[in-house]
């Protein structure tokens, strides 16, 4: 089992790059409430009293009979009636809570399970690859429909296939060199089975090495190479990576080389360091003569769709060759590759030592990057084996470039 984490990030001088660890074992309700405000406005009744010397202005009274005063004039008083004032209080205003406005229930749409879903297509090839998985099954959908008869025309690399009958095999042209490719339109899925079979267009020093590492893993009566001859077979693979006349065909072929070569270790010779070493630096080497700024031309001509399929291949592949190359150590080991487009460092750790010196995690950093990777300890104990926890850390910073285009390369 595999445990494995994709880290985009920036290289110093802004330049991008992808970073794969490997750890490897054996083994609404609306509430609306309107608060009536209150008014601060109370008006104050106002009493006026008038005193005068003459009648009353308002309501006609008796005249006021007096006794003559022989002192001083006499002099006619008048109450005049109390005017209260009109009160000035501002109207009550009242409001109306509406009730709250709900709008209508919207159906809750039908939940996919996406992943059931690809089973479908299972062993299918999919045009349209590298997003969510709900994008891949609708792509699939799109491409395969129900009434399907014949596997549609599809264009894969640099062949176009042509339309052909659920059962049948159709083969076609290399466009380099003078060899045929072939591709299976499926029974029991009506689907184009997988990738087409494109060794045929493959180089023919790579066709060789392919042929080779076959025989000896399907073979019963062959005996798996010995150390020697595996170091010198990665060593060809990386020789024949070399050419500036690479095609996707060939990147393919040469992934399928890396799985095999490293695919029957169990039972084999036991391989030391160094022979790891040797082996370990073929894979980098060959993995980065197929990203190197050499090949720009032909990751130019290739679609995104074919760019990604490419790319995800090699990984994989590469992957797949160091981590047999990390089972193949039973001692604590760390082993390192470093080039322009590859940073490899292999780890074979000794629990008990980590321990021991009290480490939290087990920490990874790229040569060439301000970033870091981390694998706690508790993580670490519950994949090791024996004692032994084993890693493959890899940095690709020109992976992300070829993905997204040379231009930000520098």
């Amino acid at each position: 089992s595999q445990y494995i984490s994709d880290t985009t990030t920036s290289k110093k001088e802004a330049t991008s790059h992808i970073t794969r660890t490997t750890l490897t074992t054996e083994a609404e309700k609306v509430d609306i409430t309107s608060s009536q405000p209150r008014i601060n406005g109370d008006g104050d009744s106002t009493t006026e009293r008038a005193e005068t010397t003459t009648e009353s202005t308002s309501l006609p009274t008796q005249p006021v009979t007096t006794a003559p005063d022989t002192t001083r004039p006499t002099t006619a008083y008048t109450t005049q009636p109390v005017t209260t004032a009109q009160d000035t209080t501002r109207p009550t205003i009242s409001y109306t809570t509406q009730p709250a406005r709900t709008s209508p229930e919207t159906p809750l749409p039908t939940l996919v399970d996406w992943v059931k879903a690809l089973e479908d297509f299972e062993g299918c090839y999919i045009p349209g690859t590298g997003g969510s998985i709900r994008d891949t099954v609708m792509s699939a959908r799109n491409f395969y429909t129900e009434s399907l008869t014949t596997c549609p025309e599809v264009k894969i690399g640099s062949i176009l296939w042509p339309a052909v009958k659920i059962g049948n095999t159709t083969k076609a042209k290399c466009t380099k060199g003078d060899g045929f490719a072939t591709f299976e339109c499926g029974i029991e899925r009506r689907c184009w089975k997988g990738q087409p079979d494109i060794t045929g267009c493959a180089s023919k020093k790579l066709q060789f090495l392919l042929k080779t590492v076959e025989i000896s893993n399907t073979e019963i009566t062959v005996a798996p190479p010995t150390i020697e001859q595996s170091i010198e077979l990665s060593s060809q693979l990386a020789q024949a990576t070399e050419s500036e006349d690479t095609t996707m065909e060939d990147i393919m072929v040469t992934s399928q080389v890396l799985t095999a070569m490293t695919q029957k270790t169990e039972g084999g010779e036991v391989k030391d360091k160094e022979q790891v070493q040797a082996i370990v630096d073929n894979v980098v080497k060959t993995g980065s003569n197929l990203v190197s700024s050499n090949k720009s031309a032909m990751w130019d001509e290739m679609s995104q769709d074919d760019k990604v399929r490419s790319a995800s291949t090699l990984l994989v592949a590469m992957e797949t060759a160091t981590v047999s190359m990390a089972q193949e150590i039973n001692e604590p080991t760390v082993i390192t590759q470093k080039n322009e487009n590859i940073e490899l460092e292999l780890r074979v750790v000794d629990m008990s030592a980590l321990e021991k010196e009290d480490k939290k995690e087990l920490v990874y950093g790229s040569s060439n990057s301000d970033n870091s990777f981390s694998i706690p300890i508790e993580t670490l104990k519950s994949f090791s084996k024996g004692g032994l926890a084993k890693t493959v850390f890899m940095t690709h910073y020109s992976m992300s470039d070829i993905l997204g285009g040379r231009s930000k390369r520098q």
